[in-house]
């Protein structure tokens, strides 16, 4: 059996100058190492945010335990708004935050109805 390449018709050798060229793709690595690191920072910090959101709220409630539930929920939404209304950044983190607890509602529930 004879071993052979076969080449289309319009093949043309390149030199490795025309090489140099052709080569390309290096922007993409870099967009993809970026976007990797962006997005575990991103996961990082919805983690944190959750866990000081549930850390927050079971204290909260803890602290504020008895009376009307009503009364004690629109006391609560209040606070929640004053405060993520206060800056960019604690609005940033209370969305985040509120997320997170609204993803994993059963640790969440858990956390507040055992405080």
């Amino acid at each position: 059996m004879e071993m052979t390449i076969r080449m289309p018709d319009r093949y043309n050798v390149m030199s490795e100058e025309e090489m140099t060229y052709t080569n390309g793709g290096a922007a993409a690595d870099v967009i993809a190492v970026a976007s990797a690191a962006v997005s575990i920072v991103a996961s990082v910090y919805a983690v944190y945010s959750t866990i000081w959101g549930i850390t927050g709220a079971r204290n909260w409630v803890a602290a504020n335990k008895g009376g009307d539930l009503m009364t004690t929920a629109e006391k609560a939404i209040d606070q929640g708004v004053t405060f993520a209304t206060s800056s960019v950044g604690n609005l940033i983190r209370s969305c985040v935050a509120l997320m997170g607890m609204t993803t994993v509602w059963p640790i969440t529930a858990i956390a507040l109805i055992t405080a």
